[in-house]
């Protein structure tokens, strides 16, 4: 536990260098800092922390675990790639030197390749992957445990002539590395982005709106789908290959050892069958009894001499004796067997004569052209074969553990490992079940308290068993799943980065050019032409849009054409109905009046009208209706004809204003109003009666000198209902 607590604090170095360095960004005088010099600043911080945790790994197991990569990762991934890049130099080349003064030199290739390595991949990431901008928690996280799981397959691939100890390093040292450099990472990522918890919450905000990013989800929830099933089914398979290769092993090892007692077998029972071949050659007439003396001098069971006709003619066993051998099974084989051969043994076989009685024969020619029989009964001939085959297995071994052991009817051991020879099966701790022994197929059981495969075979009267430790067939199986898992994960990391980066820069950055275009064309620049021809689905796009935005400006042109006609049909209409002085207006040569209107488009909202009321009143007006365009001449022309009709009906300026807003607020659908100044003079005495519904002053010039005629405006017309105008 101290260990672990140890090991934290060392991931929680680099981790606080990432927040003062995201603080620091927050001050102007780090802020205005060069950038290369920062970039430099950062990786040597980054790269002393990653030598530190070189300094200081932690021993768990005997194997040395620590966080170096960590310090690499968060420089590149956070703060820019050169820093990352410094970062994992620095972390890596002090790794390689500190073999010097006690670091170990087994994983110094793999260790110091994968820190340099894990900050070339933190910089590359962060500008092909992650656009120069910080990573999500869940990104960084599977970025830095991709990083260690290369880690562990470079202890792989440096140390292939010792793989048992590599894989026992990777064992130890692959989840406690993977897991705390992983949860280090997303902590300094969480941290960062409570810091900038405005900024990321825009950030995200907008990485859900663009294809890439959902792209990149999307893909990466296939890939871990992908690798799920294919990890499985390599789990299976490798789990199937690693039971069948140990029941192939365990197999080869009884066929092997049976063959060994076989063969000395047959040449021990062949070896005494032509020495006593010897004795009957040099006597031809023995004597029941003497062959009986050979026999026990032998130390058999049973010596026969047969005629070419198959009938025992002499035996030790008297009911033999004028027995026919081609009349039973087993003797009418060896009878086949020793024809065109001068020497046959056979294996231990049911005799024929005697039912129940296990014997092994050989048989020689004999100089007078009869063979001689001898055979051993299985009690007798393991008897004399215990020497024979008394360490016969010592040398044999399954795996480093696994071991073939011989042992005899009694459950004495005669041959296997030197401490087990001389031994039963319950002194040694083997705990073997006969039945599944006959069944001839490979089971589990429990030797010296721990779990093995066993395989036993009967041969020669004897039972030979080979056993397979359980954890040495795991271990075959676990280093084949490990080294394919870590390359999986290797091989789908580098399958969706470089998708994704493919992804982006062929299909997202030209979408990105087509929208920017369009957004021009609908801001209403009609100029911009889009040249997108990376591929030919974009080039026929731009070429559409292209096509259809000349057409749009044909269109609008046509429009513009014939809007400008019938504008100016308008503009005529609504001058016509605005009065000129002619020599023909009657005002008594009692003033002067010129007219001259100006407007800023051909038709729209400002009038103005005079005309004698009487002979000695002239009303004049000057108005504005709200609006331009049609809608406005429109309420112009009924605006001008409503006040000129109560004007001529002899209403003051004040009434005609407050009849005018009733009539116009009945109507009034549109929301439109009118801004208008009258004026009634008396044209005998110059004297003006005025009414302002909310328009400019007029401007009144006196010898000269020009001045607005300021008065109190009153509510446009049309406004409000129930409005009583004042003049003036």
């Amino acid at each position: 536990m101290a260990e672990i607590i140890r090991l934290i604090c060392l991931a929680a170095i680099p981790v606080v260098l990432t927040v003062i360095f995201e603080l620091l960004e927050g001050l102007s005088k780090f802020k205005n800092i060069p950038y290369v010099a920062k970039q430099v600043i950062v990786g040597i911080c980054f790269g002393l922390s990653a030598s530190l945790a070189t300094e200081v790994g932690i021993d768990i197991g005997g194997a040395v675990v620590n966080v170096r990569d960590v310090s690499p990762i968060c420089a590149g991934l956070f703060f820019g790639g050169p820093a990352g890049i410094i970062a994992g130099l620095i972390g890596g080349l002090e790794r390689w030197f500190a073999v010097l003064w006690g670091a170990g030199s087994y994983t110094r290739i793999a260790c110091t390749v994968s820190t340099i390595l894990a900050g070339i991949f933190a910089a590359f990431l962060r500008k092909y992957l992650f656009e120069k901008k910080k990573p999500s928690w869940y990104w960084a996280a599977i970025m830095a445990a991709v990083t260690e799981i290369f880690h562990m397959l470079m202890v792989f691939l440096t140390n292939l002539d010792d793989i048992g100890r590599a894989f026992s390093f990777v064992k130890q040292c692959a989840p406690p590395m993977i897991i705390i450099n992983a949860v280090a990472v997303l902590v300094a990522t969480l941290i960062i982005s409570i810091i900038e918890s405005s900024e990321n919450a825009s950030r995200d905000e907008l990485s859900k709106r663009k294809i890439a990013r959902v792209f990149q989800r999307w893909l990466l929830v296939c890939l871990v789908i992908a690798f799920t099933i294919i990890t499985g089914f390599i789990w299976m398979l490798q789990t199937r290959v690693a039971e069948k290769n140990s029941r192939d092993i365990l197999a080869q090892s009884i066929r092997d050892v049976s063959a060994d007692v076989t063969r000395n077998s047959d040449n021990r029972l062949l070896s005494i069958t032509k020495q006593v071949a010897k004795k009957v050659n040099e006597n031809e007439n023995l004597s029941n009894d003497e062959l009986k003396k050979i026999k026990d001098i032998q130390g058999v069971s049973e010596i026969n001499i047969i005629r070419n006709d198959g009938i025992i003619i002499n035996s030790t066993n008297q009911e033999y004796q004028g027995f026919d051998m081609y009349s039973g099974e087993q003797a009418s084989e060896f009878m086949q067997r020793l024809k065109g051969s001068n020497e046959y043994v056979q294996e231990v076989r049911e005799n024929t004569y005697g039912s129940g009685t296990y014997m092994k024969y050989a048989g020689v020619f004999l100089e007078n052209g009869y063979f001689l029989q001898v055979g051993y009964d299985v009690d007798k001939f393991t008897e004399s074969m215990a020497e024979q085959i008394h360490g016969i297995t010592r040398n044999r071994h399954i795996g480093q553990k696994g071991f073939v052991i011989v042992f005899d009817s009694t459950q004495q051991i005669i041959s296997g490992p030197e401490k087990y020879e001389g031994k039963t099966l319950d002194e040694c701790g083997l705990d073997l079940d006969y039945e599944k022994l006959n069944d001839g197929n490979v089971y589990q059981c429990n030797c010296n308290g721990e779990e093995a495969y066993v395989y036993g075979q009967f041969s020669e009267g004897y039972i030979i068993v080979s056993v397979y430790y359980k954890d040495e067939v795991i271990l075959s199986r676990d280093m084949s799943v490990y080294v394919v898992i870590f390359m999986e994960i290797i091989l789908f990391a580098i399958l969706f980065t470089f998708i994704y980066i493919l992804l982006n820069r062929r299909v997202v950055r030209d979408v990105d050019k087509i929208n920017e275009g369009l957004m021009e064309i609908t801001n209403g620049n009609l100029e911009v032409i889009l040249a997108v021809n990376d591929t030919a689905e974009f080039e026929q796009l731009s070429k559409g849009i292209n096509t259809t935005v000349d057409r749009l400006k044909e269109y609008i042109a046509e429009a513009e054409a014939r809007i400008d006609k019938e504008l100016e049909y308008a503009k005529t209409i609504q001058s016509s109905v605005l009065p000129l002085v002619s020599p023909n207006f009657d005002h008594g040569k009692s003033f002067d009046l010129f007219v001259s209107m100006h407007t800023a488009k051909e038709v729209g909202g400002d009038f103005y009208d005079f005309y004698m009321i009487d002979k000695t009143h002239f009303a004049f007006i000057m108005a504005d209706v709200s609006g331009k365009g049609i809608p406005a001449a429109m309420f112009m022309m009924t605006s001008k004809t409503e006040i000129k009709s109560l004007a001529m009906q002899g209403y003051s300026p004040a009434e005609i204003f407050t009849k005018a807003n009733e009539h116009f607020c009945e109507s009034n659908d549109a929301g439109m109003f009118v801004t208008a100044w009258m004026g009634i003079m008396d044209v005998l005495t110059g004297h003006i009666t005025y009414v302002n519904a909310g328009h400019n002053p007029p401007v009144i010039g006196r010898a000269g000198n020009y001045e607005y005629f300021r008065t109190k405006p009153g509510l446009v017309l049309a406004a409000m209902e129930g409005i009583s105008y004042k003049q003036g």
